[in-house]
């Protein structure tokens, strides 16, 4: 085949269309090898990793806003808590065992991959600037463009504007894109986000427009939603590990039954991911030089889960 001209280091499209029928792992193997031939092309050497804001126009006002300290910042409440600049996640990365079943993955064999849809509320009407959001905008666009996704980032966006944005993206075909992400970076309260006007809405809106009864399209596809909003005004209590492990009761696993007809179904909630910076009640955090905490870690362990 190289002979013939068919194949080359540059060109593996044969070798990957074969593999598709034979071995579904490695031709998502040889499908990462043609993603990165893609990147190294487009890419310039030594490109720092960081995209550029945009043009002019795009750029957010600064005018009536004072210069922000470097602070760690009670991210989506009316203020700041004071601390040292330099902050580190305790997170270790474990290797998990390599899935036994093909079926198991999802297809991401389409270029681009998906779409990744960016909201970041960081001026509001009403409420406390989000000072360091557009460092977490940077890196979900540097990490999903990378990863093969078209990325539209939409800025400052009222309540209404962000249900109109949602509501316009469900009726989009997605038939020749394999999964949908979007991201909301603002303020919020308990169930809700807010828009840049300080109304709030319900995080159910978010992902109602994109159930499966409604985008057929993303039937089977993974919809993920990354929320970096407060959910209240608690803070959440250090706690410290003991060993449990006498008390722990044990599982008896119980029968289970389908009461779905014979053929093949797909619940209507089903392939939907919500990640949240935090739990119900409770404050997440926001670097006003660094970015947020959640965003951060997020983008730092996808990378490193897509470099395995």
């Amino acid at each position: 085949m190289e002979k013939a001209c068919l194949i080359s280091s540059k060109n593996v499209d044969m070798i990957h269309t074969l593999l598709l029928e034979f071995d579904h792992q490695l031709a998502m193997t040889v499908q990462d090898y043609m993603f990165s031939l893609r990147l190294t092309t487009t890419a310039r050497p030594n490109e720092q990793l960081r995209l550029p804001r945009g043009s002019s126009e795009q750029q957010k006002p600064h005018d009536n806003h004072p210069s922000v300290q470097p602070s760690l910042s009670l991210s989506e409440t009316k203020t700041y808590l004071s601390s040292e600049e330099s902050i580190f996640a305790d997170a270790t990365p474990q290797r998990e065992p390599p899935l036994s079943n093909d079926t198991e993955y999802y297809t991401l064999t389409n270029l681009p991959r998906g779409l990744c849809v960016i909201i970041n509320n960081e001026i509001f009407t009403s409420l406390n600037r989000r000072a360091g959001s557009d460092v977490d905008e940077d890196a979900l666009r540097l990490l999903f463009t990378r990863f093969g996704f078209d990325v539209m980032t939409q800025n400052n966006l009222t309540a209404q504007e962000i249900i109109k944005t949602l509501k316009d993206l469900s009726q989009r075909d997605f038939s020749v894109e394999d999964a949908l992400v979007v991201c909301v970076l603002t303020h919020g309260g308990k169930g809700l986000v807010y828009g840049s006007d300080g109304e709030g809405m319900k995080l159910e809106e978010l992902i109602e427009p994109f159930r499966n009864i409604y985008v057929p399209s993303l039937l089977g596809k993974p919809k993920l939603f990354f929320i970096q909003a407060c959910q209240g005004e608690c803070y959440q209590e250090a706690v410290c590990p003991c060993n449990n492990s006498d008390k722990q009761e044990s599982r008896t696993p119980g029968s289970l039954e389908e009461d779905c007809p014979p053929e093949k179904a797909v619940a209507t909630d089903a392939d939907i991911l919500v990640g949240m910076a935090t739990v119900p009640d409770h404050r997440c955090y926001r670097h006003t030089v660094h970015g947020s905490l959640y965003i951060q870690e997020l983008c730092k362990q996808l990378r490193k889960a897509a470099e395995r």
